[in-house]
């Protein structure tokens, strides 16, 4: 037996819906988007959502201050 969690079968019906958020969402497994999807109800718009969300960080970053020293990048 190994130590990986045991793997959930996803129907292949939602397949596509799971490639589909994974295009938007990006960086979640198979197994992750199927089990927000039935937190959300089978909703692929919130489901979606609320995967982005847990990508973002908990604050925003700080703008720099005047006592920063100069950005090496110029827009």
């Amino acid at each position: 037996m190994s130590g990986g969690g045991s793997r959930v079968s996803i129907p292949a019906g939602v397949r596509p819906t799971i490639q589909n958020i994974k295009e938007i969402a990006g960086n979640h497994s198979d197994e992750e988007i199927y089990a927000m999807l039935k937190e959300c109800g089978m909703d692929p718009n919130e489901t979606a959502q609320k995967l982005l969300l847990q990508g973002l960080p908990s604050h925003p970053p700080s703008p720099p201050r005047a006592s920063d020293p100069p950005s090496l990048f110029r827009a």
